[in-house]
């Protein structure tokens, strides 16, 4: 069994069919992972409040045949839930769940992506050219 204590962004969750949840974390020192939450679909969850899309925390996770989220802390919170921009917000988080690989760190990535969530313009070709996928200046 192992732990570690690291900064994640919440790419998304989803929920299983029993009172857990999956969190899809792209952590700064183990890159993308998917965690187990355990009861985090109940109401009285203390992590699920935690694990919004786009949200920077403070994880602890274990690892004993899958990850499992023990504790989380919010750090940052990116989206406010302005309307106009709800849907590129998400896109990007998207394209990172989709195109990345699990736990294949990439500082350069976390960077990235941190500048993608800070920025109030959503443009993903920042995430795009770092993940190698960027159009070729002639």
């Amino acid at each position: 069994m192992s732990e570690y204590c690291t900064e994640a962004i919440v790419l998304g969750r989803r929920e299983n069919g029993s009172q857990h949840l999956y969190a899809d974390l792209y952590t700064k020192n183990l890159g993308r992972v998917e965690a187990r939450v355990v009861s985090g679909r109940k109401i009285t969850s203390k992590l699920s409040p935690h694990l919004d899309s786009g949200t920077r925390v403070f994880v602890r996770i274990v690892h004993k045949n899958q990850f499992t989220l023990a504790d989380s802390i919010c750090e940052e919170r990116f989206f406010l839930g302005a309307p106009e921009g709800e849907n590129d917000f998400f896109e990007g988080l998207h394209l990172c769940r989709t195109l990345v690989p699990h736990q294949v760190p990439d500082l350069e990535l976390w960077d990235a992506l941190l500048f993608y969530l800070r920025e109030r313009e959503r443009d993903c070709t920042i995430l795009l050219n770092t993940l190698g996928y960027g159009r070729e200046e002639p």
